[in-house]
């Protein structure tokens, strides 16, 4: 049983029930009188009695008063229960009082990610008295999808992706009805396109993390938001590998590489041993598998032009033969790494002019 009043206390309630012992006395069947009825049912042996308000009502307190028996024996907590500051609390309404009806999302968004679940709320408004509130309604909802090979839904209002595209979450319950657009989207990474600035880059000694952008179903994702990025062999020359994890309403990751060039070397030394020959020197990198030396005799390498691999990363030096006395050459040198049995260069050093003997 409810009664509502202004007060702040359950004990206004409860004088609320006794009030109708006048009108049931007199058997005054104009007035309201049940209250006091079960108050004095001698079948009624237990009483639970308890107040909750809510700012949004007209009758902002409310006492709920719940009286029983115990015919089978059972015991019966007869103790103070505990004092709850928030709480749902079911209550039947005429459907008079009932009108716009709505779905409400409770959990999630109504952009669905496939596998992802999100929950909606049946509400109205209720108007009684000139007081006017938000309500749940929750009993013999008929909860239906348009597509279920887009999206489910349960008698919970549930509602889980299934496949990309659009559906209709319907509710209805006793003559009222709702609807609400939900969109279902791919949101495994491992479908994602990643479109890295630049495949290649020259070796720093420092992490190397390009910039990329990351786009799925036409849509472009957001770092930090979306997904996380890690990084492996980022820091040496060769094949570096980045992934792309989803975070947020995606999921799955996926791999993209990129490549990291030898760094820039450059001729320490150059001597001239014998005719038709020259010797240059380098620096040794270890982090290289071996070097190329180019030679031509303009500067623009157009003519005669001449390579000659070193291999091996601790090579420091190399003669070159068999060019023609007293000739100019341009010589340049750069390393280069081996990736999927293709070579990597590095930059090339700056050019040489020698003479030879």
């Amino acid at each position: 049983m409810l009664a509502w009043n202004w007060s702040n206390d359950i004990v206004s309630g409860i004088e609320q029930f006794y009030d109708e012992k006048s009108d049931w006395v007199r058997q005054n069947s104009a007035a309201v009188t049940g209250h006091y009825t079960i108050m004095i049912d001698p079948d009624n042996t237990y009483v639970g009695m308890s107040s909750f308000t809510s700012d949004s009502a007209i009758y902002y307190n409310t006492v709920a008063g719940r009286f029983g028996c115990n015919y089978y024996g059972g015991d019966v907590s007869e103790e103070r229960g505990e004092v709850l500051r928030d709480c749902v609390a079911s209550v039947i309404v005429n459907k008079s009082y009932i009108s716009s009806p709505s779905l409400k999302l409770v959990g999630g968004s109504s952009t669905l990610g496939i596998g992802k679940p999100a929950r909606y709320e049946l509400r109205a408004r209720s108007s009684i008295s000139g007081g006017s509130a938000e309500v749940v309604l929750f009993k013999d909802i008929s909860w239906k999808s348009s597509d279920e090979s887009v999206a489910t839904v349960d008698k919970y209002g549930r509602v889980v992706g299934k496949s990309a595209g659009e559906v209709t979450i319907t509710a209805s319950c006793q003559g009222f009805k709702a609807t609400k657009d939900v969109t279902v989207f791919d949101s495994s990474l491992a479908n994602a396109d990643i479109s890295i600035d630049g495949k290649t880059y020259t070796y720093t000694g420092k992490a190397l993390k390009p910039s990329m952008t990351v786009t799925l179903g036409g849509k472009t994702l957001v770092k930090g938001t979306d997904y996380k990025v890690s990084y492996s062999k980022n820091t040496v020359p060769g094949k570096a590998k980045l992934r792309v994890t989803g975070q947020g309403q995606y999921t799955d990751s996926k791999v993209a590489w990129f490549y990291i060039r030898p760094a820039q070397q450059e001729i320490l030394k150059s001597a001239l041993p014998a005719a038709g020959q020259i010797k240059i020197r380098w620096r040794k990198d270890t982090l290289s598998d071996g070097f190329q030396i180019i030679s031509a005799t303009d500067s623009g390498f157009t003519k005669n032009k001449k390579s000659v691999f070193v291999v091996g990363s601790t090579k420091t030096a190399k003669t070159l033969t068999g060019l023609e006395s007293k000739r100019n050459y341009f010589i340049k040198l750069r390393a280069y790494k081996v990736v999927d049995g293709k070579k990597i260069y590095g930059k090339c050093s700056p050019t040489h002019k020698y003479k030879t003997r």
